[in-house]
C-alpha cells in the first residue's frame, strides 16, 4: 500500500545518503540567558566573542586573518555547570556576527551531538575505523575531500563536546583532517588548517573512549595520530573552568514522589553527592569545595534500592517498566535483561522478528562467530529481535540533526515484509521496513497524520578493508536495559521518552576499567524519584584513592584550573558584567 511505499522510499534514502540531509540544527540563545550566565561562563564566551571582532575586522582578508593568533581553549567543568548554555552562546552570537557557516559543533556520539543541535564527529570528518585508525595519515578521496573542504568553507569557530571519549588517535585525525579541508587545503602546514577557534568542552571525571587513550594521558602512543593528538593536545595554552553547578539547584520538586522530605531536598543532596565523587579526592577545586562521599552519604543512597522502596514506589517502577530503563557496566548483563523483555513478548504471543545479519566478507563473518557485543560489526548486531510495541535503539547515525542518532530510542509501531516474504525461523529475512516512533524525531512528517513516525530499513555497514567486507542489518537493538557507555548524554525524568532509571553501579573494580562509570550513572535523572538501584552500594564504590585512572584525572583537574587562572590573569576584565553587556548589544547590534 501507499504507506509501506512511501516508508520503503523514505527507508532507501536514509541508507544511500544520510550525510546530504543532516545539517546542523539552529542553535539559540535568549537575552535572559546571556545576562544569567555566571562569572566563568561569561569569560569564556567573552574571550571568544573579542576574538569574532577580529575575525570581522578583517573583512575578509586571507593575508590578515592568516596574522591572527588563533584562540585554541579547553572548557572543562562537570554536568550541570552549563557548557550547553556556553555552547548556544557561542553559536548564536557568532552565527550572527560571521554568519552561518561560521560555528559547527561536533561530538563523538550521536546523542551528545543532538543535544548541542551539532553533528557527529565522524559525519563531518572522514576518519577510518578499526585497525586503519591507526595507520599513518592519508588523505580522502577525491569526493569525499571535496565534500569535506565544502563543509569548511566559512568556519572560524569549531566547538567540541564530550571531551572525555574522544581518544588521542581521533583528535590527530581530526586536527589532519582540519589541515586538508580548511581553506581549501591552502594551509595544511599550519596547525589545524588554520581555524581561529578550537574549543573543547567536557569533564574528564566521565566515561573515557571506548577505545583508545584519553587526550590527557596519551604518552604511551605509538600511532602517527595518536602522537599528534598528545602533542596537540598539551600545547592548548588556554582553559575556562565552570565550576557553579547551575543545574539540578534543588528548586521545588513538585513531581518528587519522596513525600516524606520538603520539595527539592532529596535532589540538592544528590546534586552534593554528585560533587563530592567528581571533586572529592582534591576536595573540590577552585571556588567549589565539596568533602568526600561520606558513610552517611552511601546510606542515603542505599535507601533507593529497590528492595529498600516504599511499597508505592515500587509499584511505579514496575507499573512504568515500558518507561523504565536499566543501565548497567556490562554488555552481559544488558543482554540478560534485554533477552528477558524479548522472551516475556513471545510468552504472551506477540509476533517476533528474528534478524539476523547477511555477512560478506572475511572481517564480517569472523565477527559473527565471537559472542555478545563482540560479534557487532560497524554498530550493526549480529542478531536482533523487532516487534509490536518493542524499545528499541538506533545503531547508526541516519540524520542526526532531525533526531535520528546512533543511541535515539524509539518504539516498534508496526514490522513489513513485501512482495509475498515472510519472516524465517533463523532470521535470515529481513524485514523491508520497520515502523518506529522516536520522540525526539524534529525532521519532517514522513507518515502524514503521524509526525514521530520513521521508516527504517536494510542498512549495510561497509567496512575500510581490504576485504571489502560488508554487514547487511536492520540497525535497530533492544533498549530495555543498556550500559553506562551508552547512557552518557541521555537524560531520564518526567516528560522524557524513559521516566525511571535502575542503575547497577557494579563493584569496585569498575571504576578501574570505567572511570567515572558511577557518576555517570547516577547522574541520568533529572529528580531522585526517577532513580532505583540495583546490587549493593558500599564506599569502596566511591573512594578516587583504590584507582589509577581516578588519581590521574584529579591531577589533570588541578592542571586545567590552574591553566584557567593564567587564562583570566591575562585577560583582564573578561568576567565584568557590566563590560560583558556592552560587548553583547555591540554583537547584536550588528
Amino acid at each position: 500500500n501507499c504507506r509501506v511505499s512511501c516508508g520503503l522510499c523514505t527507508a532507501k534514502a536514509f541508507a544511500k545518503h544520510p550525510d546530504i540531509l543532516d545539517t546542523a540544527s539552529k542553535v539559540v540563545v535568549t537575552d535572559e540567558e546571556l545576562l544569567a550566565l555566571t562569572d566563568h561562563q561569561r569569560a569564556v564566551v567573552m574571550l571568544v566573542l573579542l576574538k569574532f571582532f577580529e575575525i570581522m575586522e578583517c573583512n575578509g582578508d586571507e593575508e590578515v586573518l592568516a596574522k591572527l593568533a588563533p584562540l585554541h581553549m579547553i572548557v572543562a567543568g562537570t554536568a550541570g555547570t552549563g557548557k550547553t548554555l556556553v555552547i548556544r552562546a557561542i553559536n548564536s552570537l557568532g552565527k550572527g556576527l560571521c554568519g552561518s557557516q561560521a560555528v559547527m559543533n561536533v561530538a563523538p556520539s550521536g546523542t551528545a551531538s543532538f543535544g548541542m543541535g551539532g553533528r557527529t564527529i565522524h559525519s563531518v570528518f572522514p576518519i577510518p575505523f578499526g585497525k586503519a585508525l591507526h595507520d599513518k595519515f592519508r588523505r580522502p578521496g577525491a569526493n569525499r575531500l571535496k565534500q569535506l573542504q565544502d563543509e569548511l568553507t566559512g568556519l572560524h569557530c569549531l566547538c567540541v563536546d564530550e571531551r572525555s571519549m574522544v581518544s588521542t588517535v581521533t583528535f590527530g585525525w581530526m586536527e589532519y583532517l582540519l589541515r586538508q579541508g580548511m581553506h581549501q587545503g591552502g594551509r595544511e602546514h599550519v596547525p589545524y588548517g588554520g581555524l581561529l577557534i578550537l574549543l573543547l568542552f567536557g569533564d574528564d571525571g566521565q566515561l573515557p573512549p571506548v577505545l583508545g587513550t584519553r587526550l590527557f594521558a596519551g604518552a604511551a602512543e605509538t600511532s602517527e595520530a595518536g602522537q599528534s593528538g598528545t602533542l596537540l593536545y598539551k600545547l592548548i595554552d588556554k582553559c575556562g573552568c565552570t565550576t557553579q553547578v547551575v543545574l539540578q539547584r534543588g528548586e521545588p520538586c513538585y513531581t518528587c514522589s519522596l513525600r516524606w522530605h520538603e520539595p527539592g531536598e532529596e535532589c540538592t543532596r544528590l546534586r552534593d553527592l554528585l560533587l563530592s565523587m567528581r571533586y572529592g579526592m582534591t576536595r573540590g577545586i577552585g571556588d567549589l569545595v565539596v568533602e568526600p562521599v561520606t558513610e552517611e552519604d552511601v546510606e542515603w543512597l542505599s535507601e533507593r534500592q529497590v528492595h529498600r522502596l516504599q511499597p508505592e514506589q515500587r509499584h511505579e517502577l514496575e507499573a512504568g517498566s515500558g518507561s523504565t530503563l536499566w543501565i548497567t557496566p556490562k554488555n552481559a548483563e544488558v543482554w540478560q535483561k534485554n533477552r528477558a523483555k524479548v522472551v516475556a513478548a513471545s510468552r504472551r504471543r506477540v509476533p517476533v522478528v528474528k534478524c539476523r545479519a547477511k555477512d560478506t566478507g572475511v572481517c564480517a563473518k569472523r565477527a559473527s562467530r565471537l559472542k555478545g557485543s563482540d560479534s557487532d560489526f560497524g554498530q550493526m548486531p549480529r542478531t536482533t529481535y523487532v516487534f509490536k510495541g518493542a524499545r528499541v535503539m538506533l545503531s547508526c547515525n541516519l540524520v542526526t540533526s532531525w533526531g535520528l542518532f546512533n543511541g535515539a530510542v524509539g518504539v516498534v509501531q508496526e514490522v513489513y515484509f513485501v512482495a509475498g516474504r515472510q519472516p524465517s525461523y533463523d532470521g535470515r529475512e529481513l524485514p523491508d521496513v520497520v515502523f518506529v516512533e522516536f520522540p525526539q524525531y524534529t525532521g519532517p512528517a514522513i507518515i502524514q497524520g503521524q509526525p514521530l513516525l520513521v521508516p527504517i530499513g536494510k542498512w549495510t555497514w561497509r567496512e575500510h578493508c581490504k576485504h571489502h567486507c560488508e554487514r547487511e542489518q536492520i540497525p535497530l537493538k533492544c533498549c530495555w536495559a543498556v550500559t553506562c557507555h551508552k547512557s552518557q548524554g541521555m537524560t531520564i525524568g518526567p516528560g522524557k521518552m524513559c521516566t525511571h532509571c535502575v542503575v547497577d553501579l557494579g563493584d569496585e573494580s569498575t571504576e578501574r576499567w570505567a572511570p567515572g562509570a558511577a557518576f555517570v550513572q547516577l547522574s541520568r535523572a533529572t529528580e531522585v524519584a526517577s532513580l532505583a538501584i540495583e546490587g549493593s552500594v558500599t564506599l569502596g564504590r566511591f573512594q578516587w584513592g583504590t584507582s589509577k585512572a581516578k588519581q590521574a584525572i584529579a591531577v589533570e583537574d588541578l592542571r586545567l584550573y590552574k591553566l584557567h587562572e593564567r587564562t583570566l590573569q591575562a585577560s583582564p576584565g573578561v568576567t565584568d558584567k557590566w563590560e560583558f553587556e556592552m560587548v553583547v548589544h555591540e554583537a547584536v547590534q550588528m
